[in-house]
C-alpha cells in the first residue's frame, strides 16, 4: 500500500513516515515550516483560524504559541503576535507606538471583540487592576517573605538600624531603606500583621 500523498510505503494512518511526522508536528501531512512561503499574514492567520470569530466567547489560537501563551504567526522572518494580526484583519491597523491588549485576560484569544489598542502604560495598568502582577513573596527570586517585611518595618519603627536589619535578613541596606520608606513592598501595609 502506498502513501496517500506520495508513492512511498505506508507507515501509519495511510501516510509514509515523512508525511505522518509532518501530520504529527503540523497537523497537516503536507505541512511544514515553509507552509506560508509567499503567503501574507492574513493567509497564514486564516489557515489557522478559518471562518469568523464567535460573538462573545474567546476564540483561541490554534497555531504555535510563545512561552507566555500568546499565539504567534511565522511568515518569513517575522513572528508577530496572533492577536495583533487578528486586530489588524478585523478592526484595522494598529497606530504607531500602541499595542494590542486583551480585555479577556486570555493570552491565546484572538477574538477581535476582546482586543483593543493602548499604550504600554495602559497594559501595565490593566495588569495591576486585574491583580495579574506578581509581587512580593510570589516573585521566584525574592529573598523576603511578607512576614519578613512586616518584621523589618516593625523592628525599624522600634529603633533597630537599617544596617543591622540588612545583616539579619541578608539583604542590602538600601533594600531595607526602600522597605521602611514603603518604596517597595507597597502591597504590604505597615499595619499588616
Amino acid at each position: 500500500m502506498n502513501c496517500l500523498v506520495c508513492a512511498e510505503p505506508v507507515y501509519c494512518r495511510g501516510w509514509c513516515n515523512k508525511h505522518y511526522r509532518r501530520w504529527k508536528k503540523y497537523g497537516d501531512p503536507e505541512g511544514g515550516r515553509y507552509r506560508f512561503h509567499g503567503s501574507t499574514l492574513e493567509d497564514a492567520f486564516r489557515w489557522h483560524m478559518p471562518g469568523d470569530p464567535p460573538e462573545n466567547a474567546c476564540w483561541e489560537w490554534t497555531g504555535s504559541c510563545r512561552q507566555s501563551g500568546y499565539g504567534q504567526i511565522g511568515v518569513g522572518s517575522k513572528t508577530p503576535g496572533a492577536h495583533r494580526v487578528a486586530y489588524e484583519i478585523f478592526v484595522g491597523p494598529v497606530p504607531d507606538g500602541l499595542l494590542v491588549r486583551h480585555t479577556c485576560d486570555n493570552p491565546p484569544c484572538v477574538n477581535p471583540r476582546h482586543l483593543l489598542v493602548g499604550t504600554h502604560q495602559d497594559n501595565s495598568d490593566d495588569k495591576v487592576a486585574r491583580a495579574r502582577q506578581v509581587r512580593g513573596q510570589d516573585i521566584p527570586w525574592t529573598r523576603l517573605t511578607d512576614a519578613d517585611v512586616i518584621a523589618i518595618r516593625t523592628r525599624h519603627a522600634q529603633g533597630e538600624t537599617q544596617s543591622s536589619l540588612a545583616r539579619v535578613f541578608a539583604v542590602s541596606q538600601s533594600r531595607i531603606s526602600e522597605i521602611t520608606r514603603q518604596e517597595s513592598w507597597k502591597h504590604i501595609s505597615s499595619t499588616s500583621g
